[in-house]
């Protein structure tokens, strides 16, 4: 896997990062599979994913969750999640 950096003094990430939108049914609104979502997080991981990128907006904060545990990361995962925030303006 090949890396960048972001911006110019970042954390260095890999070129190619999992978008978790999908896992807490914000796309279908179908039920969230949880199993299905931590073996797809498990599989990147094992393909050197290094960059996970979710927003709370999606559940909100159901992809948190998922990350945290009950099945949370392997502490020797070395990975950076980017967490975005959804500013509502009325």
């Amino acid at each position: 896997m090949k890396n960048i950096t972001l911006g110019t003094d970042g954390p260095v990430i890999g070129r190619i990062g999992l978008g978790l939108m999908g896992m807490s049914a914000f796309y279908t609104g179908a039920t969230q599979d949880d199993q299905g979502a931590i073996r797809t997080i498990r599989r990147a991981l094992d393909l050197c994913v290094t960059f996970l990128d979710t927003a709370e907006i999606y559940g909100p904060y159901l992809n948190e969750e998922l990350l945290a545990g009950p099945q949370p990361l392997h502490s020797g995962d070395r990975v950076r999640i980017g967490d975005s925030v959804f500013a509502f303006q009325a």
